[in-house]
């Protein structure tokens, strides 16, 4: 619904408000996959690392969940989401966002006391590898343990991430 998202931005809608279930705008057309909209809205201004307040996810990481290959490959160049980045192998981004804001290596979602981005991996054992070593370069934690007492490691292994869970050993 790219041409009526235009009217209400025209109309001075907030870019950024939230529905009733803490959804904001940059969010929603990751559901439907319309790419114009998604422009409209990062032409207003729209934060493309917001994160709604349901799931705490990114704009990116909806259209990762939801599989819109043509939306996550126009977010990636602006988003700092260390988790959707590593989860689509975009190691140069991840590199670039890490360098810049080394922090985000230990990032925890609020209201998620524990679990880091180093348990955020991606499936393929190479590229959940490149991920750990590059989140462990920029200062991750290894030793932290999410609440039922497991570490990074541990939550690789349980996923069958031999070498990644290793990596973060050492």
């Amino acid at each position: 619904h790219a041409d009526p998202v235009c009217l209400l931005l025209a109309l001075a809608a907030d870019v950024h408000g939230l529905d009733e279930v803490g959804i904001s705008p940059p969010h929603r057309p990751m559901q439907s996959g319309s790419a114009a909209t998604v422009e409209r809205l990062l032409l207003a201004g729209a934060d493309p690392n917001l994160r709604e307040h349901r799931w705490r996810g990114t704009p990116l990481s909806w259209a990762v969940v939801l599989g819109r290959r043509q939306l996550f490959e126009r977010l990636i160049p602006l988003s700092r989401d260390v988790r959707a980045l590593a989860a689509l192998a975009a190691f140069e981004r991840l590199e670039a966002v890490l360098q810049a804001e080394p922090g985000l290596a230990n990032d925890r979602l609020d209201g998620d006391a524990a679990v880091t981005p180093l348990f955020s991996l991606p499936d393929e054992e190479a590229a959940a590898a490149q991920a750990a070593g590059s989140r462990l370069a920029h200062g991750a934690d290894p030793a932290v343990r999410d609440a039922e007492g497991r570490t990074p490691a541990d939550a690789a292994r349980l996923r069958g991430l031999e070498d990644a869970a290793e990596l973060i050993e050492q």
